[in-house]
């Protein structure tokens, strides 16, 4: 027996675990001492604590399942043969397959085989115990590719030996597609830049260096071969009465730091005149200073030549078009460089559409004008070859007209000036009309012709000629894409609860493949794409067909399947009419109207025939008929004839040089004297 008293620190901790063992008595803790002495304290945890523990163990886990069962990752775990040992519910999703589908299962069964070296090579990196992430394709239960980011991380025992891998996937599909449509979207601006001639630059204020595109060398006629010129060369290129100019300006730029918009002439090598605008903004560093001066060149000497040209004529105009730009610096100075930029391609894209549009279709106004007289035997008879040659030239012209028509109202649409006038139409004189216009060609291709027509929809609110174009496309397509023999068909349906109207074309076609048909809508885009296409045309029709219908308030549907045709069905607007309303737009519609030639009695009445265009047909029409024609051939000479001859009639174009044939017509009826006069 040990006789040496404790000390004190000993005293003292025995206190300590005395007054813990009191507590976890009176908590319920302990059960029982079995032995306490000054060395060694037994204890016996009570059923209680032990239960505790286990359901804190329980909650735990319940926590941590949870956790990775709704984790926005896929969990992948592998065992050391790399097989499929778990895998949580968002990837099972996303792969689409069952856990137990995957369960045992080789992590290199369930990938693509493109990438399977890949796959081996990081697995044996982790057997190793290197971590690894980097980009990875994972195949689909339904053959797609999925595009991942994979990491993973090796798995020891407590031994240290490998026995698997972690693996945690995320997502990138999204990703890769932003990604695409970004790089899309600067190969086409791009490609717009250079189809609008813009060049772009950079001016260094320090260095004086400058940054041209490759479009700013064509712009000035220097070799793209060569270096950006310097400063001194720049300035060498401009016309000398606007060196200065020039110089202020970047000098202004330099240390107001606001956008500017200005225009100067450059001298080419040839010893040509270019005039160029120009649109510039400072750049400034972090600590705010104007470091650099970046722009965007647009050679405009085609219309300044055409601005001094008719400088006379236009000279009540010029102070409009002064507003206009002023309009326009003003609102440059609010947007971004990028935003201007698009903006500007855009409106030149559209005009220079609508332009081509125009001239396309006067000659070819002649040209349908002088076929149409020859038909008439107006300039003698025609032997059956020639006639057919006639037809010929006809045809191809109409179908020429057509799709030039397409690209103008593409045009309108894209620039918000597509139009359309709502008003009460017959649905089936629109039907008969449509149907009308495609008989001759179902008929050459022995195609059977079947129509269904609700008779409740009898009238519907919608701009009947833009309503007809849909229906022709739609029903030209079908004629189309329909090989002999086979059946295309229109059916109208109506319904009055739901407050709509279906029109459907429908065909025995070729059908349209599943992953072509959201393509089918979108503007010049033609299904078959391959050189030698057996199809023609514009791939413009069904875009106009959307874009029209959705100026309805309307909405296109399309079921297809392929070598068993297609239905488009186009869903507008519709009440039933009030039956007195009905009868009464029906009474009106069965109206005729007779339209009788002036009685040529003594001198055959006097005509004005005002356009642009000298090949007219309709002169040599007119005056075989017997009638007397004078001709103005711009705004100015028709205002000039009216007044010196007043004739009986005139034919009247719009878009002419100098005064367009809106504003001619105007003044004449602001004329008492000539408000008279029919046009």
């Amino acid at each position: 027996m040990n006789s040496s008293k404790p000390s004190y620190e000993e005293l003292e901790a025995q206190l300590a675990q005395t007054q813990a063992i009191i507590q976890a008595i009176q908590a319920g803790e302990i059960d029982a001492i079995v032995s306490h002495n000054t060395n060694e304290i037994a204890l016996v945890r009570s059923e209680k604590s032990i239960r505790k523990t286990e359901m804190a163990l329980q909650q735990s886990e319940r926590r941590y399942q949870q956790l990775v069962e709704t984790a926005q990752e896929g969990i992948w775990v592998l065992d050391a043969d790399s097989r499929t040992v778990f895998v949580n519910q968002w990837l099972n999703e996303l792969l689409g397959y069952s856990q137990l589908e995957m369960l045992g299962n080789l992590f290199q069964e369930l990938i693509d085989q493109s990438v399977r070296a890949q796959a081996e090579q990081t697995l044996q990196q982790s057997q190793q115990g290197i971590k690894t992430r980097g980009d990875f394709c994972l195949r689909r239960q339904d053959g797609s590719k999925l595009c991942v980011i994979m990491s993973t991380n090796p798995l020891f025992d407590e031994h240290g030996q490998y026995n698997g891998t972690l693996i945690m996937l995320t997502d990138i599909t999204e990703r890769r597609q932003i990604e695409k449509q970004l790089r899309d979207n600067q190969a086409k601006m791009i490609a717009a830049q250079r189809l609008a001639h813009f060049g772009n630059w950079e001016f260094d204020l320090q260095t004086k260096a400058i940054t041209w595109s490759e479009e700013m060398f064509l712009l000035f006629h220097f070799d793209p071969k060569q270096p950006e010129p310097s400063y001194a060369q720049l300035l060498a290129a401009l016309h000398p009465e606007d060196v200065s100019q020039f110089i202020q300006i970047y000098e202004q730029a330099s240390t107001v730091g606001k956008p500017y918009e200005f225009e100067y002439r450059i001298i080419l090598p040839n010893g040509s005149t270019r005039y160029i605008y120009e649109w510039g903004i400072p750049k400034r560093n972090k600590q705010g200073q104007i470091i650099k001066i970046a722009g965007t060149d647009l050679d405009i000497t085609a219309r300044k030549q055409a601005e001094l040209e008719r400088e006379q004529a236009l000279a009540d105009l010029e102070a409009e078009r002064a507003s206009l730009a002023q309009q326009v610096a003003d609102r440059t100075a609010e947007l971004t460089y990028t935003n201007l930029e698009l903006e500007r391609m855009v409106r030149l894209k559209d005009e220079f559409l609508a332009s081509m549009s125009h001239e396309l279709r006067t000659p070819l106004s002649a040209i349908l004008g002088h076929t149409e007289i020859l038909q008439e035997y107006l300039f003698g008879d025609l032997n059956p070859k020639q006639l057919k040659s006639i037809q010929t030239i006809e045809n191809s012209a109409r179908h020429l007209l057509s799709l030039i028509n397409d690209i103008l109202d593409m045009a309108k649409s894209e620039a918000g000036q597509l139009e359309i006038k709502i008003e009460p139409c017959s649905v089936a004189e629109i039907c008969h009309t449509s149907l009308g216009f495609i008989k001759q060609s179902a008929a050459k291709k022995k195609l059977t012709l079947l129509t269904n027509f609700d008779t409740a929809v009898a009238m519907i609110q919608a701009d009947q000629r833009r309503l007809k174009q849909i229906l022709l496309n739609l029903l030209s397509n079908a004629v189309k894409f329909t090989p002999s023999g086979g059946k295309i068909g229109l059916e109208v349906v109506g319904n009055q609860a739901e407050q709509q109207a279906y029109f459907t074309v429908w065909d025995t076609g070729i059908g349209i493949p599943q992953e072509q048909q959201a393509l089918l809508f979108q503007p010049f885009v033609q299904l078959d794409s391959k050189l030698s296409r057996e199809y023609e045309g514009t791939g413009l029709g069904l875009a106009l067909v959307k874009r029209l219908t959705q100026l309805h308030h309307g909405q296109v549907t399309l079921i297809s399947e392929i070598g068993k045709g297609s239905r488009i069905t186009i869903s507008l607007p519709w009440q039933e009419f009030h039956n007195k309303i009905n009868d009464k737009i029906q009474e009106d519609s069965q109206g005729s109207y007779l339209v009788t030639s002036p009685k040529l009695t003594g001198q055959s009445p006097l005509i004005l025939l005002v356009d642009d265009h000298k090949d007219n047909a309709i002169n040599d029409f007119l005056q075989f008929k017997g009638y007397q024609i004078i001709n103005a051939y711009n705004g100015i000479e028709a205002l000039e004839q009216v007044r010196k001859e007043l004739p009986e009639l005139i034919l009247m174009d719009i878009q002419m040089p100098y005064l367009d044939g809106l504003e001619v017509i105007r003044q004449l009826r602001a004329d008492s004297q000539l408000a008279h006069i029919p046009i």
